[in-house]
């Protein structure tokens, strides 16, 4: 579930290799900074809105793909997790651009020791159970995701535009709180399955609306994302 969430993201880190090492062959820092910062951009609007989705719609989720009702809790810990991994993946995609492949490698060799530690620790706590691999899970990709920030920050000056981020929490906060609402207002009146999909295309219609109202999504935004980008030309 997660990586069906960051295919968007997984095209992005892809697509940026070349975009940044173009600009660090000509040495152009400018150029760096702004396809880093593009590149972030893009990855807030396709991983923040479906980490809110998944949590939302934990329930319905695991109940119609796997049929496993009580995996609701953990299901909804590990939504955070889309948010990070997208952050990985397309920072990884950024320092390999940079000349820098040996550094996510690193990271997330030491994300992995703390996810072990981690899930030694948590999983043996009885009220946890379960959800203690996922925090684990949370915490791995989490790390290993703000030290790939912290190399970026230094090699481009670029970090983490908060003006965008809080944007997008506060676009997919409302649109959560809405999609909860409509979900439970429609749960005796339409099948699970129905009420799933029709709820999923509302909350991203809602997220697009919100975001455009608060100025922080626009054309060009939409076009230069991979995959879906055809559809905002």
């Amino acid at each position: 579930l997660i990586n069906l969430a960051t295919i968007i993201t997984a095209a992005l880190a892809t697509s940026i290799v070349p975009a940044i090492s173009h600009a660090f062959a000509k040495r152009d820092h400018q150029g760096i900074y702004d396809r880093t910062a593009g590149s972030m951009r893009l990855t807030f609007m396709a991983t923040v809105p479906f980490t809110v989705l998944l949590y939302v719609l934990a329930a319905p989720t695991v109940t119609l793909i796997y049929n496993a009702p009580k995996a609701e809790l953990a299901t909804q810990i590990t939504a955070f997790s889309i948010f990070f991994l997208g952050v990985h993946q397309v920072t990884t995609g950024i320092l390999q651009g940079l000349n820098r492949p040996r550094i996510p490698v690193i990271n997330m060799g030491i994300s992995l020791i703390i996810k072990v530690i981690l899930n030694w620790t948590l999983t043996a706590i009885p009220w946890l159970g379960i959800g203690g691999a996922a925090w684990a899970t949370v915490a791995d990709i989490g790390f290993a995701a703000l030290l790939n920030l912290i190399y970026i920050k230094k090699y481009t000056g670029y970090f983490l535009d908060i003006s965008l981020l809080w944007k997008n929490v506060v676009s997919a906060g409302v649109m959560g709180i809405l999609i909860f609402m409509s979900y439970h207002y429609l749960i005796d009146i339409l099948p699970m399955w129905a009420n799933f999909i029709l709820t999923g295309i509302e909350g991203l219609l809602l997220y697009v609306i919100i975001m455009v109202l608060l100025k922080g999504l626009n054309k060009n935004d939409g076009a230069s994302m991979p995959l879906v980008g055809r559809f905002f030309r």
